[in-house]
C-alpha cells in the first residue's frame, strides 16, 4: 500500500519499502527519468545522465516533498523516515522483477544493499 502511495508521485517509477528489523521504515526509489528530464527542460536544469541526475538535489527535494505529504496520511509506524534514490531501473532482464512485474524483494535488497545500509547508517 505504501509503495503504491509513493508511486503516485510523477517523479517515481518504482519503489520498495525497506526497514525490516530496523528502527524505522524507509524506501528505495527508482526515479522516473522521463518525467524528471521533462521537468529539467522546463526549469532550465542541464540534463547529464541518469546516474548523475538521480543524485540531483532538485530530484531529491521533489521526491522528499512527496514523501512528507504522503506521511501525513500514514500511521506513525508506517511513515518513511528516509529514502534512497537509485540510478538504475529494475527489470525482468535484470532479475529484479517477475514476468508479472512483481518485485523480487530479496534480489532487489541484495543488489541495493549499499543504498539500504546507507539509509540506516545515518543516525538522527
Amino acid at each position: 500500500m505504501i509503495e503504491n502511495k509513493i508511486k503516485e508521485c510523477r517523479f517515481v517509477e518504482q519503489s520498495m519499502v525497506v526497514g525490516e528489523n530496523q528502527k524505522f521504515a524507509s524506501a528505495i526509489i527508482v526515479p522516473s527519468f522521463v518525467n524528471f528530464k521533462e521537468y529539467c527542460k522546463d526549469h532550465n536544469i542541464t540534463w547529464t545522465n541518469n546516474e548523475e541526475m538521480s543524485a540531483h538535489e532538485e530530484l531529491k527535494k521533489l521526491i522528499n516533498d512527496h514523501v512528507k505529504v504522503m506521511n501525513k496520511s500514514l500511521a506513525p509506524y508506517e511513515q518513511l523516515k528516509r529514502v534512497g534514490i537509485l540510478n538504475k531501473e529494475w527489470s525482468i532482464e535484470g532479475g529484479e522483477l517477475t514476468p508479472k512485474m512483481s518485485l523480487k524483494r530479496k534480489i532487489i535488497k541484495e543488489k541495493n544493499i549499499d543504498a539500504i545500509n546507507k539509509i540506516f547508517a545515518v543516525e538522527d
